[in-house]
C-alpha cells in the first residue's frame, strides 16, 4: 500500500482547525476529519499529536464529544494518537 504524501504547513494548520472546528460536533465531520487526521499522522509533530489528544481528553473530561458514536470516532483516534510517540 502506497504512503500518503506528507501535508504541506497550511494543510496542517488547515486540517488542525479542522479538527478543532469537528469536535464535539453531531454531523458526519467526526468521521472525516478524525479519517483525515488519521491517514496523514506522520504529517504532524509529535506537539500537535500530543496537543489534539489532550483535547479529545477534555472533551471527554467535559462530556462533549457529542453523540456515542462521533465519541468513539474520536477515542479512537485519541488512541491512535497516543501509540504514535507513546502518548500525552
Amino acid at each position: 500500500m502506497q504512503q500518503p504524501r506528507q501535508l504541506t504547513s497550511d494543510e496542517r494548520t488547515i486540517a488542525l482547525f479542522a479538527f478543532r472546528y469537528a469536535l464535539g460536533r453531531r454531523t458526519y465531520a467526526p468521521s472525516l476529519v478524525a479519517g483525515y487526521i488519521t491517514e496523514h499522522l506522520d504529517s504532524f509533530s509529535e506537539h500537535d499529536r500530543n496537543q489534539m489528544a489532550e483535547e479529545i481528553e477534555d472533551a471527554e473530561r467535559d462530556a462533549l464529544l457529542g453523540d456515542p458514536c462521533d465519541a468513539a470516532v474520536w477515542l479512537e483516534l485519541k488512541d491512535r494518537l497516543m501509540k504514535r510517540e507513546g502518548g500525552v
